[in-house]
């Protein structure tokens, strides 16, 4: 066999190897998903989603922030009790304060996927200033919860 014989030999195989991979790769993905029991697979529903517009970074003792809009997205429907809690705690990690808000409490349906309300945080008299933690949290009506943590800095 000359030398280019060769070449071309190699080249033919190559591509022939090459067309057969590709084919196994198109049957593998044409097959995947298929399902022959007519049932089909559906996504887990995620935990709820938060998300806050323009929160507060910045307090003074016993002044109350403006109010801040909250949104929640929960898959599976907001509970009706307790679907969101605030929680301050002080520098050194002590809670000072929860607040909780049912979903009527917020002006929210129970089941609904999406609500948006107005929220407020407040650190009362007689606490130290200092770097505060405050912790937002969701809860569905499968009791799944999403937190989310933002930092306030409280002066006098």
């Amino acid at each position: 066999m000359s030398t280019s014989q060769k070449h071309r030999f190699q080249s033919t195989v190559g591509h022939f190897a090459s067309a057969v991979v590709i084919g196994l790769a198109a049957v593998s993905l044409g097959s995947c998903g298929s399902d022959n029991s007519g049932s089909t697979i559906q996504p887990l529903p995620s935990a709820p989603v938060i998300n806050l517009i323009n929160p507060p970074t910045t307090l003074r003792i016993g002044q109350t922030s403006p109010f801040f809009p909250v949104e929640v997205s929960a898959s599976s429907g907001i509970r009706s009790s307790r679907f969101f809690e605030i929680e301050i705690f002080r520098p050194n990690g002590t809670l000072v304060r929860a607040d909780v808000f049912d979903a009527s409490t917020a002006g929210c349906a129970s089941g609904a996927t999406f609500c948006t309300f107005q929220a407020a945080i407040e650190v009362g008299s007689g606490n130290p200033t200092g770097r505060y933690q405050v912790r937002y949290s969701a809860f569905d009506q499968q009791n799944r919860q999403t937190s989310l943590t933002t930092f306030v800095d409280v002066s006098q």
